[in-house]
């Protein structure tokens, strides 16, 4: 370790070393680079401080996720600093700061699904943003129909839709891992089709949704489903008001639903879903077993009918 260094450097080649072993650590380096100014303005040291760290995160208030993520990054950054052998860097402890309560998945019935792709399916052709009325369509059926993350969907390139094949390859989405998924020979067609619209607009694009600045932003699809969903549902409340990222969560759910609904072995089918959505851990696809209110229902209609089998289990003290 260089002491000449400045802390801002370091954190340059922190972002240089989770690059190499494969992380595409965007957002992260976002974060971070907020935080190293932050520390500039205030302390100016080669030093993770205690004090700076704490007075940072206390002026992060928008959201516990915000804050969660903050958190996440910095303590990474200083167990890097730590294992060189800065060993008076910072480590945040695991327990500090509020624990991140992310936000309840809206629960889509079919008729809102059906009636919000007949009102995209309605989009009209713009002359300012061209090629928009074929990728909102597009994109949100991807989503829908294979659980995708949004920025998953955002950054496919078109090297990695093999539609022919009925396959997707997603590269180093949420951490160094790839993985492919196979689609519906339905969805296949149905991309075919917008891939021979699309390049009419937009030849030789590098994204499968392109725009003029080769693809679109990250909340591209949020705001848009906002849009959309509030000409339907003009009413929708902020608290009740779903987001285009609850088109994964409905896949995962409906999947979980439909086996337990026609038999099947869940346990043995959890991790082909884990994989297929990119869960790095089982946890985090049984996480939905919480939420899916179709699922409790076929489920207690089942312990009902077995209720008899399993004895009566009682306290002894």
């Amino acid at each position: 370790m260089s002491a000449c260094l400045s802390l801002g450097e370091r954190a340059a080649e922190f972002i240089k070393y989770k690059r190499g072993i494969g992380y595409v650590y965007s957002s992260q380096e976002k974060i971070l680079s907020r935080f190293i100014k932050y520390h500039d303005e205030q302390n100016g040291g080669a030093v993770l401080d205690k004090g700076t760290v704490l007075s940072y995160l206390e002026n992060i208030e928008d959201s516990s996720g915000s804050l969660h993520n903050n958190i996440s990054v910095i303590r990474e950054f200083g167990l890097y600093l730590y294992t060189i052998g800065d060993f008076n860097s910072y480590l945040i402890p695991e327990k500090i700061g509020s624990e991140y309560i992310p936000k309840p998945p809206y629960f889509f019935t079919e008729k809102e699904i059906s009636t919000f792709f007949e009102r995209i399916d309605s989009v009209l052709p713009d002359k300012g943003h061209r090629g928009r009325h074929l990728v909102i369509p597009a994109i949100f059926r991807l989503l829908y129909c294979c659980g995708l993350r949004c920025s998953e969907a955002i950054f496919l390139k078109v090297e990695n839709v093999h539609l022919s094949e009925k396959y997707i390859d997603i590269m180093q989405s949420k951490g160094p891992k790839d993985r492919r998924i196979f689609i519906s020979e339905e969805l296949s067609e149905y991309l075919a089709s917008y891939d021979d619209q699309i390049n009419l607009l937009f030849p030789n694009r590098e994204y499968f949704f392109p725009n003029t600045s080769g693809h679109f932003k990250r909340s591209f699809l949020g705001n848009n489903f906002r849009r959309y969903w509030l000409e339907i549902y003009p009413d929708t409340s902020a608290e009740n008001m779903p987001t285009a990222y609850d088109f994964r969560h409905h896949f995962a759910y409906s999947n979980i639903n439909q086996w337990v609904t026609d038999g099947v072995d869940v346990n043995a089918k959890l991790p082909y879903l884990m994989r297929y959505m990119g869960h790095k851990q089982i946890k985090e696809t049984l996480y939905y077993f919480h939420f899916v209110p179709e699922f409790f229902s076929v489920y207690r209609e089942i312990a009902e009918k077995t209720a008899h089998i399993i004895p009566e289990v009682y306290n002894e003290k």
